[in-house]
């Protein structure tokens, strides 16, 4: 129950991060990002961090697929080396994805005390 959990959550959160990339890579019709920083609002910036979007979402579905396989040690890295990579995303585009910390913050325990569930 707790692993088929555990692994939704993550696949849903990197899910979410594939919205962050493509607001920046302009694909589909949503609203623009509101940026609190105008150094965000060039084009090359805008195209590296929609990149740090997509890469913690393959990081958090890799923490899912390692998670779900038992491999609990590797898991354990990869699962907050990809909340390290959300947060600071989170932070820069606050006004947008700020929920997003509380859900980084539930993975957290859950993925340090995954072994007593």
């Amino acid at each position: 129950m707790m692993t088929t959990l555990l692994s939704s959550l993550l696949v849903l959160h990197a899910f979410l991060h594939l919205i962050g990339f493509s607001q920046e890579w302009n694909l589909g019709p949503m609203n623009k990002f509101k940026h609190s920083y105008s150094w965000l609002n060039t084009p090359s910036v805008k195209k590296i961090m929609g990149v740090g979007w997509f890469t913690a979402c393959v990081s958090l579905l890799a923490t899912a697929y390692l998670y779900f396989t038992d491999q609990n040690d590797l898991f354990r890295i990869v699962g907050v080396i990809s909340l390290s990579l959300s947060q600071p995303l989170i932070v820069v585009y606050w006004s947008e994805a700020r929920y997003g910390t509380v859900v980084n913050w539930i993975l957290l325990l859950m993925i340090v005390f995954s072994n007593s569930m």
